[in-house]
């Protein structure tokens, strides 16, 4: 089977929870608004999983990107969680791929 014509959605859609489960476990929380707000998306169409956040004050966090500090007096520095969980998952993404087309095409 040629994987233009595969439904990836049960795959990415896995990758996706894996990749956000890793995120909201690595990211800093002081309200819990920002790690609440981490989301994944499949587009089928695309064939793509995104995983973010749309909290206007998560790339301040996530690259320490000139912006105002969302914490004014409070160094918040830079505290990357997005990147790394995707480095991290890098492992049981490729296992979860493995495994997917091992099965043809069912996870």
């Amino acid at each position: 089977m040629n994987i233009e014509d595969m439904d990836l959605t049960p795959l990415l859609t896995k990758i996706g929870f894996l990749v956000e489960g890793r995120a909201k476990q690595l990211c800093p929380v002081d309200t819990g608004k920002l790690r609440a707000s981490i989301q994944s998306k499949v587009v089928p169409e695309e064939k793509a999983v995104y995983i973010g956040t749309f909290v206007d004050y998560a790339k301040y966090v996530e690259y320490r990107y000139p912006m105002e500090n969302p914490h004014p007096g409070r160094e918040t520095g830079q505290m990357p969680f997005l990147r790394p969980s995707i480095f991290q998952s890098k492992r049981k993404i490729k296992e979860l791929i493995r495994l997917f087309f091992k099965h043809g095409g069912k996870i």
